[in-house]
Order: structure tokens, then C-alpha cells, then sequence
């Protein structure tokens, strides 16, 4: 589960990363404003979403595995 969720937090980052810098360059906006409107209204809902597949993986491979039995 950790693993996933690490990984699942890196895509997120890099989506932000792009996004964000996309934002500033293609408005004229400051790193600072392009953060407060790209990314920061996302954060709570970008983590619920995270933990909880992070925590659904594991048993969604439980169950996929258990039918190929």
C-alpha cells in the first residue's frame, strides 16, 4: 500500500509541476498566484482520492487474483 500511494503522490507532484508552471506561463500569472489557483484548490480532494486507492489496490488485486484461481 505505501508503495502505491508513493507512487501515486509522485504523479501527482508531476501533474502539479507541469500544470502549474503551464498555468503561470500561458496567464502571466506569479508562481505564487498560479499556485493559489492551479493547485491549492485541488490538494484535499487529490489526497482523499490517493489514500483511498492506496487502500482499495491491494484488495482490488486480492480479488482479481483470487478469480484466476
Amino acid at each position: 500500500m505505501a508503495t502505491s500511494i508513493e507512487a501515486m503522490l509522485a504523479g501527482s507532484a508531476v501533474i502539479y509541476l507541469f500544470g502549474v508552471t503551464w498555468l503561470a506561463h500561458s496567464l502571466s500569472l506569479s508562481t505564487t498566484r498560479a499556485i493559489e489557483l492551479g493547485m491549492a484548490p485541488f490538494l484535499v480532494g487529490d489526497a482523499v482520492k490517493v489514500v483511498l486507492a492506496g487502500v482499495l489496490l491491494p484488495v482490488a488485486w486480492r480479488v482479481v487474483g483470487s478469480k484466476d484461481r
